[in-house]
């Protein structure tokens, strides 16, 4: 509910923050319940499993190495401060020993699997980015050539409306111009009627599936 409040209510930008300081009150949870129980079983104390193994996913191995060992330090120290020593021996202690290794070994592995599948994350980013820059590059390109050839005069007069040859130009399988020799074989006198029509529109039923995917294909 804290974790909830803060960020969708109060609007808290600060997202690792949060995650973090909501770590810590369950590791001050889950040490508070292994004191106040008096029994100092290990099945209490494999609940910061569940701290070290969020923390670790949510923000990478160098945190869930961290809760990791505050985990470890506060068990151990809480076996030499309230766990009862038998001839000398505090087997606890010795026990937790173990516990805090699978801590460690737990949170370091895991750790490195989410460095992995971060930095695989931001290569594909990258990729996709390089992607949409040449993508956006061919059309831009593509774009100026059209803008080019309509805007300049000569071009147009000499190359393309008085041109023999039907010239059509389309962007995305619609018409944004014909030439004169274009709107004659078309039985069309203006462009203005032209211009935003499918070139499916001039194929036959048949041909048009065919048409379209030439195009796409394109």
């Amino acid at each position: 509910i804290w974790t909830f409040s803060a960020i969708k209510i109060f609007r808290f930008k600060y997202i690792k923050i949060i995650e973090i300081i909501e770590s810590f009150i369950f590791i001050a949870i889950f040490a508070t319940i292994i004191i106040k129980s008096s029994t100092y079983m290990s099945q209490y104390k494999f609940l910061f499993l569940f701290i070290i193994i969020t923390s670790t996913i949510e923000l990478g191995m160098k945190c869930g190495m961290t809760i990791a060992l505050v985990s470890s330090v506060i068990i151990l120290a809480i076996d030499l401060v309230y766990a009862p020593v038998i001839n000398g021996i505090n087997m606890y202690f010795q026990n937790d020993l173990i516990i805090a290794g699978v801590f460690i070994l737990t949170a370091w592995p895991l750790g490195y699997y989410v460095k992995i599948e971060n930095e695989n994350l931001k290569e594909k980013e990258s990729q996709l980015k390089i992607l949409n820059g040449k993508l956006s590059n061919q059309y831009k390109q593509r774009k100026y050539i059209e803008d080019m050839l309509l805007k300049n005069e000569e071009c147009y007069n000499l190359l393309i409306q008085n041109s023999k040859d039907s010239i059509l130009v389309h962007r995305k399988d619609k018409l944004i111009f014909a030439n004169e020799s274009a709107l004659r074989l078309l039985g069309y006198n203006n462009q203005k009627d032209l211009t935003g029509k499918s070139i499916s529109d001039f194929t036959s039923f048949l041909d048009k599936d065919e048409i379209r995917e030439k195009f796409k294909n394109d």
